[in-house]
């Protein structure tokens, strides 16, 4: 019997490395962009084995495993998420997830644990066992922009880690949004009304842009409360810009190692507070051409929100494409 394999994550690159990890075995491969079609598979495939993010849309990979969690006969599930947390595993455990690696995906290292678990079914079955794309026009092709999503997204996942271990809550991260800024903008102010404090980090070398951290205003005091600081009023700025540098420095330099690229930046700095949405889209009237990535951080614990926006230039696309262009290569 053919072993079957079900890939769900929302990253179509992130799919691509794992099925270039699976091109030399003898298995059938269904892929799922959201949790729901994974769920929906697991019905209609019935896949021997699930390879799952956990960040997915409609339903997360937790939740597919709680779905789960009740057949009598449940896939092997195996974790591929840039969530790298103790407490995100410890829970991916708890729900039935056997095995967990971390993204980015090293093909080598996919191919041989899928090999042992194809080894290990077809010994069974010897004995009878049982084993998004943006609103405007952009020169950037789709698997361009789901593959710079999906860097942000493990840069990301590096940055939330280091401020879980400092704050010991979990961090939880949405679903990357790869869009031009104005209509960002435009959605938020859809959104909210709430005004927000914004700090701004710009880094330059082989690839040039800048990252943006947003945090609503009333959320300062939570971060306060979160750091246990005991600070003057006029000293909230100082705790923003700490927890601003902790996520950019992480994800900054997780973006370095990942394009091969060279990139220097400085510590951040405020650039607003208690700003309206309105207010700060007309202060990137001139950001038109620029392309954002966009990932919200989450606190559930204590209902903290915050967003990071990295910003890249019409200048770095023929750059940035190139490191993309290499990196989907590998």
């Amino acid at each position: 019997m053919t072993f079957r394999v079900l890939i769900a994550d929302d990253s179509r690159f992130a799919r691509n490395r794992v099925k270039k990890g699976l091109m030399w075995l003898d298995v059938a491969i269904e892929e799922a962009s959201t949790g729901t079609e994974a769920l929906a598979a697991c019905r209609s495939f019935v896949p021997h084995l699930i390879l799952l993010d956990l960040n997915m849309p409609e339903m997360t990979g937790y939740e597919v495993m709680e779905a789960l969690a009740g057949d009598a006969t449940p896939p092997i599930i195996v974790v591929i998420s840039a969530q790298i947390q103790p407490v995100a595993m410890q829970r991916a455990r708890t729900l039935g997830a056997r095995a967990f690696m971390q993204k980015p995906l090293s093909p080598a290292k996919i191919e041989s644990m899928v090999a042992n678990l194809c080894a290990q079914h077809a010994a069974a079955d010897q004995n009878n066992g049982t084993p998004a794309g943006p609103t405007k026009s952009s020169t950037y092709t789709s698997d361009e922009l789901d593959a710079l999503g999906e860097l942000v997204n493990v840069g990301m996942g590096r940055a939330v880690a280091a401020l879980a271990d400092l704050l010991g809550e979990f961090v939880d991260l949405s679903v990357p949004r790869v869009d031009y800024l104005p209509a960002i903008v435009k959605r938020w102010n859809k959104q909210t009304r709430d005004h927000l404090v914004v700090s701004q980090q710009a880094f330059f070398g082989d690839v040039q842009g800048e990252v943006v951290t947003m945090y609503r205003s009333a959320d300062i005091q939570k971060l306060r409360a979160l750091l246990d600081a005991e600070t003057a009023e006029g000293e909230d700025n100082e705790i923003a810009l700490d927890v601003t540098n902790i996520l950019n420095g992480a994800c900054l330099g997780s973006l370095a190692r990942q394009l091969s690229a060279r990139i220097q930046y400085c510590r951040p700095s405020l650039i607003a507070r208690d700003i309206s949405i309105e207010e700060l889209g007309r202060r990137w009237s001139e950001y038109d051409e620029h392309l954002a990535i966009e990932i919200s951080v989450q606190i559930n614990a204590r209902e903290f929100i915050g967003d990071v926006l990295v910003i890249l230039p019409p200048a770095v696309e023929e750059r940035v494409r190139d490191a993309v262009a290499e990196l989907m290569a590998a």
